[in-house]
């Protein structure tokens, strides 16, 4: 492993021996979390948790990074088809699956518990879900669904979504992906409740991709950068990134990170390191690659070296 420093002002990347969760501007390896996922968006933050895979890439483990304490998800979930989200209470989180079933878990201080009811969908969703603390979205073969975790009554919405990029969820505001005959791609959302026609909000000519969402605001890739919208304030803003070739951005609080594509000195933007850059000003960098950011409040989840690293703000 490099021993270069990964630097947030005056951080460091800690050694794996002695090293403190939630030391901030500090990056910390967490090593039971290295497990392959069947799903490379894992693994993921949600609250105060890093949730990850330790056997058969499934999500079977939860890593509370206030104080290390690990909890055992059991059954374990499908990472293809889970979507995380940070809970109603402090620190809590909000796991669902969405597959033949809808699984919700929620993780607290009792640790991994299962809910005792939740929706059935009439098939496998064609994309990863999305989920918040109260509600979630999937995009099924023609359609889009949302609804309450708890809520059995459907209004499936009828759409031609991208089979491949997870939906965004901002409740009421459902956003999703979809491909032109051009080949183009363009983000499209629309409000749930009170049922409104679907528009689009993002329309090329090129890639519009990649939306994500923190519950409030959402994100998404546009060429030469990233876009943001608060449908609060009606208010947008875009942020210069070359991005959006490899992970999605992770949006938290308002604060997005992405993957940035930036060339050594000297070298050819072929040999272009990969570094995370966050818009309040942290950044995971060094040699090789960073990858594939997660974050939640002040913290970081990303992967390098072989290895899952968590990094807190100060």
């Amino acid at each position: 492993m490099a021993a270069a420093a990964l630097l947030f002002m005056a951080g460091t990347r800690a050694p794996a021996v002695g090293a403190t969760l939630g030391r901030p501007g500090v990056a910390v390896p967490l090593y039971v979390l290295d497990g392959a996922c069947a799903d490379r968006r894992f693994p993921q933050m949600a609250g105060a948790w890093a949730l990850g895979c330790v056997r058969g890439g499934q999500v079977d483990r939860a890593v509370r990074v206030t104080d290390g304490r690990e909890v055992t998800i059991s059954p374990p979930l499908d990472p293809r088809f889970t979507a995380v989200s940070a809970g109603i209470g402090p620190g809590s989180a909000v796991l669902v699956e969405v597959a033949h079933r809808t699984r919700v878990v929620d993780l607290d201080a009792r640790g991994a518990v299962d809910r005792s009811s939740a929706t059935r969908l009439p098939s496998v969703p064609v994309a990863p879900p999305a989920t918040s603390a109260t509600h979630f979205a999937a995009i099924l073969e023609d359609q889009v669904e949302a609804l309450a975790h708890d809520q059995r009554v459907r209004h499936p919405f009828r759409t031609a979504a991208s089979g491949w990029y997870a939906p965004a969820l901002a409740w009421p505001i459902v956003a999703w992906v979809e491909r032109t005959a051009d080949g183009d791609e363009n983000v499209w959302m629309r409000v749930f409740e009170p049922p409104e026609p679907a528009r689009p909000l993002a329309q090329g000519p090129g890639f519009q991709r990649h939306v994500v969402s923190d519950g409030r605001s959402l994100a998404w890739v546009e060429p030469g950068g990233i876009h943001l919208w608060d449908p609060p304030t009606d208010t947008h803003r875009t942020l210069p990134a070359d991005t959006g070739f490899h992970a999605p951005p992770t949006l938290s609080e308002g604060v997005v990170c992405w993957e940035e594509r930036r060339p050594p000195s000297g070298q050819t933007e072929s040999r272009a390191d990969i570094d995370i850059v966050c818009s309040d000003g942290l950044r995971a960098e060094g040699p090789g690659h960073q990858l594939y950011p997660s974050r939640s409040g002040p913290w970081l989840l990303y992967r390098s070296d072989e290895h899952t690293w968590l990094l807190t703000a100060p």
